[in-house]
């Protein structure tokens, strides 16, 4: 996500990118957010012991 951030043909950052669920990491959302000011959308991983708990993004 990052090479593609850093090679855009356009002059601003996007707002928002869509990613698959390997991009779901706070990690990541958090560095990319604060790097380019870019929010990560991505649906979240199939979690065995976060099976029936809720999250909103």
């Amino acid at each position: 996500m990052e090479q593609t951030l850093e090679n855009l043909f356009i002059e601003e950052n996007p707002k928002r990118m869509i990613g698959d669920k390997a991009y779901d990491s706070d990690g990541l959302d958090g560095h990319i957010l604060q790097q380019y000011e870019t929010k990560i959308i991505a649906p979240h991983r199939k979690k065995e012991n976060n099976r029936h708990k809720m999250v909103e993004d």
